[in-house]
């Protein structure tokens, strides 16, 4: 009794899974569209896990198709065989690529922990020197308060002395005009 037997040659165990439970599925599609007249239900009930796990994971007795296709079943198994090889391939092509996109995206990870962890030491040096800049402020602030207070007292000092000088200016005045009084009286005197 010719039976077709499809082995799945998949090692990465938790894709495996997902694609076995898959694989029925497209194994009764490929079925059902070989035999237009069977139905996907019909098609699932067709396919048999074979008792023994080295004859493979599904298979399908293919000798109820001989009569109708005019064709022996080893013949349907080889056809049906070729299609799944095809599918299985294209599984195994698209199990490369989801590890090939894991593999990306565990790189594209590192890249980003690396940024990440750049970023936040340029953002505890922005920090610091913030506070370098805060304090610099405040100092500033101090430096322009003394500044103001010198500048007023420089003021007052120039008042004082302005006031000072006018004082010894009229001093003078006064001095040379009690001079001259004197040099009066002296010569009246002398006179």
């Amino acid at each position: 009794m010719p039976v077709l037997l499809l082995l799945t040659n998949i090692t990465n165990q938790g894709l495996r899974w997902r694609i076995e439970m898959d694989f029925k599925e497209k194994a009764a599609e490929i079925f059902t569209s070989i035999e237009t007249e069977l139905s996907m239900d019909e098609a699932l009930q067709l396919i048999e896990i074979p008792p023994d796990t080295q004859m493979g994971d599904y298979a399908v007795p293919c000798f109820k198709f001989a009569k109708k296709y005019r064709k022996s079943p080893a013949v349907i198994a080889a056809e049906i065989a070729e299609k799944t090889r095809h599918l299985l391939e294209a599984s195994q092509q698209q199990a490369e690529e989801l590890r090939s996109a894991e593999e990306e995206v565990r790189l594209n990870m590192e890249e980003m922990a690396t940024i990440n962890e750049h970023l936040y030491r340029k953002e505890v040096e922005v920090q610091k020197i913030l506070e370098e800049m805060k304090a610099n402020e405040e100092d500033l602030q101090q430096l322009e308060f003394k500044f103001r207070q010198t500048t007023i007292q420089l003021q007052q000092t120039k008042k004082e002395l302005k006031n000072k000088d006018n004082k010894i200016t009229e001093l003078v005045a006064n001095e040379k005009s009690f001079q001259d009084e004197l040099e009066k009286i002296k010569s009246r005197n002398c006179n």
